[in-house]
């Protein structure tokens, strides 16, 4: 499935039609077009490859990548979790 996102992507197909055609969400296909941008010099390249050889590629790129939210989150943890233990806040 994430070949089909690719090919459809590089015909000028937006994430809206694509996430239509494939039946899948639209969230789902932004999530795999927002890769970094390396890899689309090289998505012909990868196109041709194995479905199971491009798949690990693909997940190993988005594990990599870490959201940059992440450093607040921890830093303010501590906060968080007072916070949720006051009387009237809700979970």
């Amino acid at each position: 499935m994430i070949k089909h996102i690719y090919r459809l992507h590089s015909q000028g197909k937006g994430k809206k039609t694509i996430s239509r055609e494939l039946g899948i969400s639209k969230n789902t296909v932004k999530k795999y077009l927002a890769i970094p941008k390396n890899i689309s010099s090289q998505t012909e390249e990868l196109l041709q490859k194995e479905d199971e050889v491009f798949s690990t590629y693909v997940h190993e790129v988005i594990s990599q990548k870490q959201d940059e939210r992440y450093p607040y989150l921890v830093s303010h943890i501590d906060y968080f979790f007072r916070d949720i233990q006051r009387p009237g806040v809700t979970r």
